[in-house]
């Protein structure tokens, strides 16, 4: 009824059979590309915050955006979305 109430379509744990339920730490896998969503997020925030986004990259030991994985895609969202690292970062990496 709360569900409802608050118009959520989301199933809980005792609405999906055993054989349905797969925990999402099962299922991650940061070692795979990176996906559409992280590279959307990494091109924007590097727009925003006027880094280079390619040059970023390779500081990263990555020749492009495409090499990158799951979890260090993780980590470079993490790094652009800490200002304080940012501030640490070398000058090559932004915008002149």
């Amino acid at each position: 009824a709360l569900r409802k109430a608050l118009l959520l379509s989301v199933a809980v744990k005792e609405e999906i059979s055993e054989e349905e339920y797969v925990p999402a730490s099962a299922v991650s896998n940061d070692n795979g590309p990176i996906t559409s969503t992280q590279k959307h997020t990494i091109i924007s925030l590097c727009k925003r915050k006027k880094i280079v986004m390619e040059e970023l990259i390779k500081w990263g030991k990555d020749d492009n955006i495409d090499e990158v994985t799951k979890g260090k895609a993780i980590k470079i969202i993490k790094f652009l979305n800490d200002d304080e690292k940012i501030g640490k970062a070398p000058k090559h990496i932004f915008i002149s």
